[in-house]
């Protein structure tokens, strides 16, 4: 008896001692409020978030359209011990006139007087020279830290004579003078802040050496953020000034790619200040950048420690900024402080060992090895009669014949069980087609090209697979969003956001009439010319692949989370929420008079921002499920495919999908990601079905040992794409397009192809 009491008695302790810690625990993190001014969905940061709630934070997401809908006053992030703003290039692109700019500015405002506060930017990552003054593209956020941001050419700060800080603050950045000693030393802590910042921003995470493997990019060189100047500024004194994180335990290509941010004790408000930027916010999140994310998950893994490392380092600095006026006693402290183990959410991305379900049983659509190609060989050409002689044009036809039947030949033996076929009907058959013809009845010289190479190849597929006894790949039709989208059909209904910035060559999402023209009646007439036995000769049409990443575009290429705010989509919200019928009778007879910003202001004034945004998901949910019904019409149990670069979750990829689900399920992603295990769990919450399959580009194969990109694509995924198989037939060249072609002799370009067939 005496044992079991003492047992009782010692799980009770243990329990208590347990919820006490973990009680003191939570009082010691530091609340954040994450303010998203770009978007509404949470997931895109959640490595960022698990990482920061590691290290000692409490983050609490605030979507846009809760800004929007929540006065100032009732936000109440003066309760929070820091809100870290996140801010897109759409902000500052409708800073002269938008109400929501002025409205999240004063935010910034309120926010940044507040002593003790830690006030934290993440500003877009611009691609720009070394040097140039991009502060100054942001100073309507810094002049909001009490400061007035320099404008030109920023000249390394003079940091000689530097004392302590005087403990007189000024109330505002013009009270500094040249005058006293500790003015001066004031004014160049500012300069020092500022050109620090400015050499962060210059050299963002994209443009520093990155000497891994991404799914796009090969190991290159880049611009380094450190340099004699930096490191002779951040061990000057009592500046109170850091880049973090301050330990840098890594390998050596994560070093290269540090710092992640930028911490300053800003003595005219007597508060924090961090800078960091969206790529790292998003950083390994659904939606990872191709430019950045390694494709080896343990360099992924050391990155992500040197984020949080980051972040704990600024928990402790917020706790005790004294520790920077000795930098030496602040790293000394950092180096003896240990910062927490990751979260077991972030070690175990890339891990195959524990899924619950391996891959390969997941998927049971027969969709695993998927080529994307085009058909541009197979074409007739036009020769120059004039410099071209009789030989050379039966010697070039005979060498395109030997390349058309060496590509066949390499499909079938390839053991691919898809071929993903640019074969964009849209720019032959919609009624703004760029290729085809303007008289009704009539096929343009382009359309006859292309109809005819289309017939050489499915006439050359069919012979050889019955030769080879190999079974044909399923065919799906590739189309390119917006390819038609050019003057002077740029579109009647365009995209514009809530900032009130328009995309005159995007169209507006919910624009039922670009769907029906682009998608849906270029299929029906492309499937009539299909069934045309000298066309197909007899081999079917398996689904479609929906190409989302709208080329050449001039501002961007994907749909935002901010666009759906164009006149259109605003008053059909009207009509079918029946709202205010004086609003609603204005806006009816006199739609040219109701700006963005009307619309904008309506919504927040009446507190129907997130109505809106569910009304738009929905309707993009409607426009997926009407596709989706006619696409399983017109092809019997088609399969649908989605290419984004990366996985695109905001309302209007998100209304899609849901809709296509409907119909076609699994829906198949094909993007740049190199994870995916992660996020499957945001699809089911969604109730969206799913398969994802990964890329290979072919400029990633070299050597033997490169076959085995294959394996361990599909280790991790679905499935696996090939980007660009026709490369395998093409002349090599030294453009943009390399990061397309094999680089492998041709000689092993069949050991390569029998190494991915032998995969099942």
């Amino acid at each position: 008896m005496k044992g079991r009491f003492l047992l009782v008695l010692l799980i009770v302790f243990t329990t208590f001692f347990h919820k006490t810690m973990n009680a003191q625990e939570n009082m010691t993190k530091l609340n954040i409020a994450l303010l998203d001014t770009t978007g509404r969905e949470a997931e895109v940061y959640r490595p960022f978030i698990e990482l920061a709630e590691s290290g000692g934070f409490k983050i609490v997401y605030k979507p846009i359209d809760e800004i929007m809908d929540t006065p100032v006053q009732a936000l109440a992030l003066e309760k929070f011990d820091g809100v870290f703003f996140i801010f897109g290039n759409e902000f500052f692109a409708g800073l002269r006139y938008s109400s929501l700019t002025h409205k999240i500015l004063e935010l910034v405002k309120n926010y940044a007087k507040l002593s003790g506060k830690l006030v934290g930017f993440i500003l877009p990552a611009l691609r720009v020279d070394k040097g140039m003054n991009v502060v100054s593209a942001f100073a309507p956020v810094f002049n909001n830290l009490g400061v007035v941001t320099p404008r030109g050419q920023l000249a390394f700060p003079d940091l000689s004579s530097l004392e302590t800080p005087s403990a007189r603050v000024p109330r505002d950045a013009r009270d500094i003078t040249n005058g006293s000693p500790s003015q001066k030393t004031l004014q160049k802590t500012l300069d020092a802040f500022f050109y620090t910042a400015n050499t962060f921003l210059t050299s963002p995470l994209e443009m520093r050496p990155l000497a891994y493997h991404t799914t796009l990019n090969m190991p290159h060189a880049g611009v380094s953020f450190y340099n004699e100047e930096i490191e002779r500024l951040l061990q000057a004194s009592n500046i109170f000034l850091s880049v973090l994180p301050v330990k840098q335990d890594c390998s050596p290509e994560v070093k290269a790619t540090l710092p992640y941010g930028l911490y300053w004790f800003n003595p005219m408000r007597n508060n924090h200040v961090f800078i960091t930027t969206t790529t790292l916010a998003s950083f390994s999140g659904i939606s990872e950048s191709f430019h950045v994310c390694p494709t080896s998950f343990d360099l992924r893994r050391d990155m992500h420690t040197m984020m949080q490392q980051m972040l704990w380092e600024l928990k402790i600095l917020v706790k005790n900024k004294d520790l920077l006026q000795s930098g030496s006693e602040f790293r000394k402290n950092i180096l003896l402080d240990q910062c927490p183990p990751l979260p077991q959410s972030i070690v175990s991305i890339g891990d195959i060992g524990d899924m619950s379900t391996p891959v390969d049983q997941e998927n049971s659509s027969g969709v695993k090895k998927i080529a994307w190609l085009e058909l541009v060989i197979f074409d007739d050409l036009e020769y120059d009669l004039a410099k071209t002689t009789e030989a050379e044009i039966v010697q070039d036809k005979i060498k395109r014949t030997h390349k058309q039947d060496l590509l066949v030949d390499y499909i079938l033996k390839s053991g691919l069980d898809t071929l993903w076929i640019s074969l964009t009907p849209n720019i032959f058959y919609s009624p703004i087609a760029r290729c085809g013809s303007k008289v009704a009845g009539k096929k343009s010289a382009k359309e006859l090209q292309f109809l005819a190479g289309l017939s050489r190849f499915t006439e050359k597929l069919k012979n050889r697979s019955q030769e080879l006894t190999i079974e044909i790949p399923k065919i799906m039709v590739g189309f390119e969003l917006a390819t038609n989208l050019y003057a002077p059909n740029l579109p009647q209904l365009y995209a514009i956001d809530l900032y009130g910035n328009t995309y005159p060559d995007l169209p507006a999402p919910l624009d039922r009439s670009f769907w029906n023209n682009e998608i849906k009646l270029s299929l029906d007439l492309f499937l009539q010319e299909w069934a045309r036995d000298e066309i197909s000769h007899g081999l079917k049409i398996a689904g479609v692949v929906f190409d989302f990443e709208m080329y050449c575009r001039k501002r961007t290429g994907t749909f935002s989370t901010t666009m759906g705010f164009d006149g259109y989509s605003f008053k059909n919200f009207l009509d079918q929420k029946f709202l205010d019928q004086k609003f609603v009778q204005r806006v009816t007879l006199h739609p040219g008079q109701l700006s963005i910003h009307d619309r904008v202001s309506y919504l927040m004034k009446n507190k129907l921002s997130k109505s809106y945004y569910r009304f738009l998901e929905q309707e993009a949910e409607s426009i997926g499920k009407d596709m989706g019904q006619f696409f399983a019409k017109q092809i019997p149990e088609c399969i649908v495919m989605c290419y984004m670069p990366s996985v695109l979750i905001n309302w209007v990829y998100r209304g899609l999908c849901k809709g296509l689900n409907a119909y076609a399920s699994p829906l198949h992603l094909l993007t740049f990601n190199a994870e995916f295990k992660m996020h499957e769990n945001w699809f089911k919450q969604n109730k969206i079905t799913a398969n994802h399959a990964s890329v290979l580009l072919l400029s990633k194969v070299g050597t033997p040992d490169d076959f085995m990109w294959v394996d361990t694509t599909l280790d991790h995924h679905h499935g696996i794409w090939l980007n660009r198989f026709s490369r395998f037939v093409e002349d090599k060249t030294r453009d943009w397009t390399s990061v397309e072609q094999p680089q492998i002799p041709e000689y092993l370009y069949g050991s390569f192809l029998e190494h991915i067939a032998a995969i099942k």
